[in-house]
């Protein structure tokens, strides 16, 4: 279980690195191809941690 800190890390890492971009989102199976059909294309509008200090 990674520690508080390396999740804020990680998230502040991945909302100046994908926010503001689009996402490509796929099912190479096809098992989830209707819930990546929905976020493919979509905006990361950020990410942000919550909890643990």
């Amino acid at each position: 279980m990674p520690e508080g800190h390396t999740l804020h890390r990680l998230a502040a890492d991945h909302d100046q690195r994908f926010g503001g971009r689009p996402v490509r989102a796929a099912s190479p199976q096809g098992k989830f191809a209707a819930s990546a059909a929905l976020l493919d294309g979509a905006v990361l509008e950020g990410a942000e941690a919550h909890g643990k200090h």
